[in-house]
C-alpha cells in the first residue's frame, strides 16, 4: 500500500505536533506501509521513509502555507499514491487529519486566552486581519464541505464535535481514532535517579512538592492562570516548587510571577531534549490549557503514572479519571478551581492514596495503536472505492 503524507512541518525541533507526526510514519513503516512525505522542511534526518521537500515561492510568510499546500497537492498526485493522507488541508486529499484541530476552533480558543472584554475584541480584530489564518480556514471549510471531500480523523471527541460544529460534518465522514504516544519507558530506579537529580539540579528542598508545566506557547497553554494559582497555593500549607519547561519566552511571565510574589516558587527551565526526567521528577503535572486538540504531555505523564490536571479543552482530558488520576477543570482561567485541584491532588499523595511505582496501563492511547487504527482506515476506503 502507498501512501502519501501532506504535512508542512515535520522538523521534531518545532514542537510536540511534529514529533508526533514522527512517531507516526515510523509506526506506518513498520506495519509495512509504503509512505511518502510531502513537506516544508529541510531537516528530514529522522523522517523514516522517502522525503520530497517543496520548496515555497510565496511574496509573503503570511501566504506561503496556502501556497504550499497548493504546491504539495500536486506533487502528492504525481507521485501516483494508493491514497493521498493530508495533515492541511487538501483539495486531493482522501483523508484529512487536522492534528492542530479546526481553524475555526483555534482561532476562537486563542481569542479565549485574553482575560478582557477589550483585549478579546482586539485578538479579533488581530485574526480577522491575519491572512494566513483567514486563507487556511477558507480552505479547510471548501474542502470539508464539499460532497465528495475527504474522511477525517479526528484525535479525540473535542476534534469530532469541532468537526461537527464548525463544518457540519456528518458522522460518517468523521473516523475518531485517539492520539497516541511512544510511552516513557518506565522503572523504578530510573525514576527515582532522574527525580534526585532534577530536584538536586533545581535546588527543591526536601518535603517540598514539585508541580511540573511544560509547554512552548505559553499563553496558550495557561501559563497565567497556573502562575495565579500558585500564589493561591503558597498561602496554603503546601510546599510546592513548579517548574516550566519548554521554548517559550519567560520574560512576561517572570514579571507576571514577580508581581504576584511567586518568583521564589518557580523555575523557567526553557528547552529540555529529556523532558521524561522533568516527569519523573514530578508529583503532579498542570496542563491548564486553553486549547489542545489531544495533548501529548498528558498522555506521556499518564504513561508512567503521573496525576495530571488538564481542561475540558484538552482532549486528552478523555485519559483522566477525575479524583483517581488527576482532575479536569471546566474553564481555563480559574486559578481558583486549578489551585484546589491541585491541594487535592497533594492531599492523596500525602496520604498514600496515588503511587507511582508502578505505571498504569497505556493500552488505548500508544503511538502503535494508533497508527493500527489508520491503517485499518486505509483498507477499508480502498476496499470501499474498489467495490
Amino acid at each position: 500500500m502507498n501512501i502519501a503524507l501532506i504535512v508542512e512541518w515535520i522538523d521534531a525541533s518545532r514542537g510536540g505536533a511534529e514529533t508526533s507526526t514522527i512517531q507516526f510514519v515510523k509506526h506506518l513503516v513498520d506495519l509495512g506501509i509504503d509512505v511518502q512525505v510531502i513537506t516544508r522542511s529541510q531537516d528530514t534526518a529522522s523522517v523514516p521513509c522517502p522525503v520530497n521537500t517543496v520548496s515555497v515561492l510565496s511574496p509573503a510568510k503570511a501566504t506561503a502555507t496556502a501556497a504550499f499546500c497548493k504546491e504539495a497537492d500536486r506533487v502528492a498526485e504525481s507521485l501516483n499514491p494508493d491514497l493521498i493522507h493530508a495533515l492541511v488541508p487538501s483539495m486531493v486529499a482522501d483523508i484529512y487529519q487536522p492534528r492542530g484541530g479546526t481553524y475555526r476552533e483555534t482561532q476562537l480558543r486563542n481569542i479565549a486566552t485574553r482575560r478582557s472584554a477589550i483585549s478579546r475584541l482586539l485578538k479579533r480584530l488581530m485574526l480577522a486581519m491575519n491572512v494566513k489564518q483567514r486563507q487556511l480556514a477558507r480552505l479547510e471549510a471548501r474542502m470539508l464541505q464539499r460532497a465528495d471531500g475527504p474522511q477525517a480523523i479526528a484525535l479525540s471527541d473535542y476534534v469530532v464535535r469541532q468537526l461537527q460544529q464548525h463544518h457540519g460534518l456528518p458522522p460518517e465522514r468523521i473516523t475518531k481514532i485517539f492520539n497516541g504516544v511512544d510511552p516513557i519507558e518506565f522503572d523504578e530506579a530510573t525514576r527515582l535517579a532522574k527525580r534526585e537529580a532534577i530536584r538536586l539540579q533545581y535546588g527543591i528542598e526536601d518535603g517540598q512538592y514539585l508541580v511540573l508545566m511544560a509547554a512552548n506557547n505559553l499563553r496558550l497553554k495557561g501559563a497565567e492562570t497556573w502562575l495565579r494559582a500558585l500564589a493561591k497555593i503558597k498561602n496554603s500549607n503546601h510546599s510546592v516548587h513548579s517548574i516550566i519547561a519548554g521554548n517559550g519566552n519567560p520574560t512576561p511571565w517572570l514579571r507576571l510571577a514577580s508581581k504576584l510574589g511567586t518568583n521564589d516558587r518557580v523555575t523557567f527551565a526553557g528547552h529540555t531534549d529529556d523532558i521524561s526526567a522533568y516527569y519523573h521528577a514530578a508529583d503532579v503535572l498542570v496542563h491548564p490549557t486553553f486549547y489542545d486538540p489531544c495533548s501529548r504531555v498528558v498522555l506521556e505523564a499518564r504513561s508512567i503514572g503521573l496525576p495530571v490536571i488538564t481542561t475540558r479543552y484538552d482532549g486528552a482530558a478523555e485519559v483522566v479519571d477525575p479524583g483517581i488520576n488527576g482532575f479536569i477543570i471546566d474553564e481555563s482561567s480559574d486559578d481558583d478551581a486549578l489551585a484546589a485541584a491541585v491541594c487535592k491532588t497533594l492531599d492523596a499523595i500525602g496520604s498514600g492514596a496515588t503511587t507511582r511505582k508502578q505505571p498504569e496501563s497505556v493500552a488505548g492511547f500508544t503511538m502503535r495503536e494508533h497508527a493500527e487504527a489508520v491503517v485499518r482506515l486505509y483498507e477499508h476506503l480502498l476496499s470501499t472505492r474498489s467495490r
